[in-house]
């Protein structure tokens, strides 16, 4: 069996929106860690502690277009926005 990609323990995690949110305003990759470490502290949870050199390397190779990906959007919102007459 194959072992899965890191970036997935990132999409998989039940705190994924959280850490992405953390890369996105550069809040460093050993704190993040060091947050998840002591959010997950028990033995049984320690496979929810991502590793700083995962989170570095998300960031540097997939985050770049997840904020261009968000900017796009907010870009459409606003825009489909404007198309929608207002009520008045």
């Amino acid at each position: 069996m194959s072992k899965k990609p890191s970036y997935k323990n990132i999409l998989e995690h039940p705190d994924r929106e959280e850490i992405i949110s953390k890369l996105a305003i550069s809040i460093p990759c050993d704190q993040i860690e060091s947050w998840l470490s002591a959010k997950y502290s028990n033995v049984n949870e320690k496979k929810f502690v991502i590793h700083e050199s995962t989170l570095k390397s998300f960031q540097s190779t997939y985050l770049d277009f997840y904020q261009i990906s968000c900017k796009i959007c907010q870009k459409l919102n606003r825009q489909l926005l404007q198309e929608i007459p207002s009520i008045a």
